[in-house]
């Protein structure tokens, strides 16, 4: 098979982590709970460094709570609160650099208070060359933090503070 550009050497995109048997549509997850409340974008590369065929990975992201993972499966629409990112492969190519929706997917989740991030990899049909989802690499970055109550709170007192201030001040006489 060939393991050319972001599929060599100390890559993430070299080896990867899936579902042994090749039944139709094993999809595989992982579900991350303890990231503060926030905004975030989820990097993932998903591919079978070991088939030259045309197929698809389906890339679904998504939030739960009290660690419940609720993605749709492969082959239908999204669960609510879920998106989801097509990587078509075909044949040896879309392996010279990372690009995003053709080797990579990156997908936007929001996470509130005791929520947890759901990311899960499946092919994209039962007729498909790959039968299994594909972990290659997995990022999550924060891209915007929910403030603290706490910091809210304090904002607003100081700003109450300054316009009371303001208000009652007068000027020296002398």
């Amino acid at each position: 098979m060939d393991k050319t550009g972001v599929c060599t050497g100390n890559s993430v995109g070299k080896g990867a982590i899936y579902e042994s048997t090749t039944n139709n549509n094993n999809s595989i997850g992982v579900q991350i709970g303890g990231l503060s409340v926030g905004t975030y974008q989820v990097y993932v590369a998903a591919r079978n460094t070991n088939n030259n065929s045309i197929y698809n990975q389906l890339v679904y992201a998504g939030s739960s709570d009290a660690g419940g993972f609720a993605y749709s499966g492969t082959g239908t629409a999204p669960a609510a609160g879920f998106t989801e990112e097509t990587l078509s492969f075909s044949g040896a190519s879309n392996l010279t650099s990372w690009v995003n929706g053709s080797n990579m997917a990156v997908l936007t989740v929001t996470l509130g208070a005791g929520q947890y991030l759901d990311v899960a990899v499946g092919d994209s049909s039962a007729s498909s060359a790959e039968y299994r989802g594909f972990f290659n690499s997995l990022e999550i970055v924060q891209i915007a933090a929910a403030p603290e109550p706490g910091t809210v709170s304090l904002m607003a007192l100081s700003f109450i503070t300054l316009l009371l201030m303001m208000r009652y001040r007068r000027p020296f006489l002398r």
